[in-house]
């Protein structure tokens, strides 16, 4: 059985708000005026890329795909065929043979006239059907050198910001939850939101570009738990890759929900754990972690994050780790998050996508680092929240 196509239908997001000045975009717009234009895709809002206005369509696509997962795992903007829509226009990729005139290597972005009310649909892979949407966010007058575009967009860093190193060093979170490690370090793309929405019942769902997904819909006791939970989430392998098995996974994609023993009712197992097939979609039973550990005392400005610990400078809210090949990126929001009518099957790992995008911009954020570990990543999310 194949992957589900990324097909179902979003909600408009709002305008996000930009800092930076907005200026005029038109015909006599090039890279001398110094104008620099800035795009998200709808499914990662995180993760923004700026472009001239004298760059083509092509440049703005294949920028998506070097900073954000499209399609497969490491697919390119020459790995398949695909076309934008925008304002009743088509604009397609490469040479081939097609109805429409537009090319877009040969369509310069200012040619697009660009502006905030409008989506541009990007379809990608004709027969896999990967459709996203990109939003235009605005106009920014910039003194950089123009040889710097396109690029992902600098976060820069909070002026008080350290990386945290533990006092007990003796933690080693990489070992301590070895199959999390994997599944998120071993994957050129994932992205991870850690703790819980606004009032959701999602404490975090976790995808990688290979359609595996875990979504703990119970709230943990403590970070200790919350880790193992996933940990044990992890492990839980696709079918043909367990034990015995045929040593290639049957399925495209993967659906695990972590539910915790302790926590467990007879509705989250009727919803959850039967029926469920086994290396598509699976419900794991979790046990606690290990009562002797106290990580919500090594970590205690994540556990005031995500609501275990009480920290005057710190609020409720929840994080969101993105990675793409060796590019990383850490956002901290707060608020609410969005409301999205989820067309899914029920019962999956599904539940819980989109539940973590924001009503609001970032708290603070953090990106272009290489983070090779699950140990590395905290002690940076932790050092990030004691800038403030």
């Amino acid at each position: 059985m194949s992957k589900p196509s990324d097909d179902r239908p979003s909600e408009e997001i709002p305008q996000l708000k930009e800092s930076w000045k907005k200026a005029k975009l038109d015909d006599k717009s090039d890279c001398s005026s110094n104008h620099i234009l800035t795009f998200c895709l709808d499914d990662n809002k995180n993760v923004k890329i700026q472009l001239l206005p004298s760059h083509s369509v092509y440049d703005l696509i294949s920028t998506l795909c070097d900073n954000v997962s499209i399609g497969e795992s490491d697919d390119t903007a020459n790995d398949h065929m695909w076309f934008i829509e925008y304002k009743d226009k088509k604009y397609e990729s490469g040479e081939h043979e097609c109805e429409s005139p537009l090319r877009a290597n040969d369509t310069q972005l200012k040619d697009l006239k660009l502006d905030l009310s409008s989506i541009i649909f990007f379809h990608y892979d004709y027969g896999a059907g990967f459709r996203y949407r990109i939003h235009f966010l605005g106009v920014e007058e910039s003194e950089e050198a123009i040889e710097t575009y396109p690029r992902l967009k600098p976060v820069p860093l909070p002026s008080g910001y350290e990386k945290y190193v533990p006092a007990d060093i003796s933690i080693n979170l990489d070992t301590t939850f070895a199959s999390l490690q994997k599944w998120i370090f071993q994957s050129t793309s994932v992205t991870l939101h850690f703790f819980q929405p606004g009032r959701k019942k999602n404490w975090g769902f976790f995808k990688d570009s290979g359609y595996a997904m875990l979504y703990l819909p119970v709230k943990p006791e403590n970070l200790n738990d919350y880790l193992s939970y996933f940990d044990q989430g992890a492990a839980c392998p696709r079918k043909g890759m367990e034990e015995g098995g045929d040593g290639y996974p049957h399925y495209d994609w993967h659906s695990v929900v972590i539910i915790p023993k302790s926590k467990s009712t007879s509705a989250l197992e009727s919803k959850y754990a039967r029926g469920s097939e086994a290396g598509f979609c699976d419900c794991v039973n979790a046990n606690d972690g290990n009562p002797n550990i106290d990580m919500n005392s090594v970590f205690p400005k994540l556990s005031a994050l995500a609501g275990w610990k009480k920290d005057a400078k710190v609020p409720k809210g929840w994080m969101t780790f993105v990675k793409k090949d060796l590019k990383c990126s850490i956002t901290v929001y707060k608020g609410n998050s969005q409301n999205h009518k989820n067309n899914a099957p029920p019962g999956t790992a599904y539940d819980g996508d989109k539940q973590h995008d924001p009503v609001d911009d970032a708290y603070l954020g953090i990106d272009g680092l290489e983070i090779k570990g699950l140990y590395d990543l905290f002690c940076v999310a932790e050092g990030l929240l004691r800038s403030r």
